[in-house]
């Protein structure tokens, strides 16, 4: 197990004591650790649909069992479970946590979570050792269309999987440079951080951008192949605030511009993880599966079975790129 720092306890695997874990499944057989295949979903009532989705077996729900062996406290304040994902009669561990949304919550939450993954893990009869961690973010987003132009356009129901994201957001500039990211100094200092982790900015240098990780882009697309659903390769833009999404033009603009399909609210904070863990020496591959719930231009937004749908098809094909990861 890792067992890495950070700050405070936010997550259920971070009150299990091994008196604890000793008497629950999955963590009993792993001195405590979390599977190092990871989907992460901004809202816990999405795992219960994945249970149902994916039709995972063994089921164990963390927040319950920190709960029943820590009280209340132990249940901590989002929702996670470990099951098992079968294909072809092949089983891969797959641990499920909710960030909430934004990017801060989905730094803490995400950090305590992967700091407990385990690059070797046990299920059952057999044992898994993977050349990294691997998480993907799994949400609902905004789809951005240029009605000046003949490129594909986004329909509520597409599924993007993610192949770059860029945006700004006050969690990178603190964590990364400083606290005051209106300092041309603190700025400077970001970007320099920035490209020296590997990363870059667009072409016109208005923003910091990252890929995601080729091997889970291809592991998705062969998935989605598999199971006959479609999906759109695509880059996405990460924003602190909800409510920017009222100018249309500036997101028409993003799509003109820089080829943004998608945008959300978490993805760069998950950039940014991979350098933090790359300090410690971990390798943290990840990627993002976006299901279409509303366009640009007109936001019109689909709350009913044409939302829980597509919910239902990126879970699906995320949990089967894992798959994919794990035995191909």
């Amino acid at each position: 197990m890792m067992n890495q720092k950070y700050l405070g306890n936010h997550t259920t695997i971070s009150y299990l004591k091994p008196e604890q874990w000793q008497h629950i499944p999955y963590l009993k057989d792993n001195n405590g650790a979390l599977p190092p295949f990871v989907i992460a979903v901004g809202d816990g009532r999405r795992l219960n649909l994945a249970c149902d989705a994916l039709k995972l077996k063994d089921v164990v729900m963390l927040h319950e069992e920190g709960e029943k062996h820590c009280g209340p406290k132990g249940r901590s304040r989002v929702e996670s479970l470990i099951g098992s994902y079968e294909y072809n009669n092949k089983k891969v561990p797959i641990m499920m946590v909710e960030t909430q949304m934004g990017m801060p919550a989905t730094e803490i939450n995400l950090r305590e979570t992967i700091s407990h993954c385990a690059q070797q893990y046990n299920l059952q009869d057999a044992t898994f050792e993977t050349d990294a961690v691997y998480v993907i973010r799994v949400g609902t987003a905004g789809g951005l269309n240029d009605p000046s132009s003949d490129s594909y356009d986004l329909q509520i129901g597409d599924i993007v999987n993610v192949t770059f994201s860029i945006g700004w957001a006050g969690t990178l500039i603190e964590s990364l440079a400083g606290l005051n990211y209106a300092s041309q100094e603190v700025m400077n200092t970001f970007r320099e951080a920035w490209i020296q982790s590997g990363y870059s900015f667009t072409n016109d240098n208005e923003y910091p951008s990252g890929k995601s990780s080729p091997k889970i882009i291809q592991a998705i697309n062969t998935a989605a192949q598999d199971m006959k659903i479609n999906v759109i390769e695509g880059g996405n833009f990460s924003k602190d605030s909800f409510y920017a999404e009222i100018d249309e033009n500036l997101f028409i603009n993003l799509r003109k511009k820089y080829d943004v399909m998608s945008t959300e609210m978490e993805q760069m904070a998950l950039l940014k993880l991979v350098i933090d863990f790359k300090k410690m020496g971990i390798t943290l591959n990840t990627g993002l599966v976006s299901g279409i719930i509303g366009v640009v231009p007109g936001w019109t937004f689909e709350i009913g079975e044409k939302a829980e749908q597509v919910e239902k098809n990126a879970l699906k094909v995320a949990a089967q790129a894992l798959w994919n990861i794990c035995y191909q």
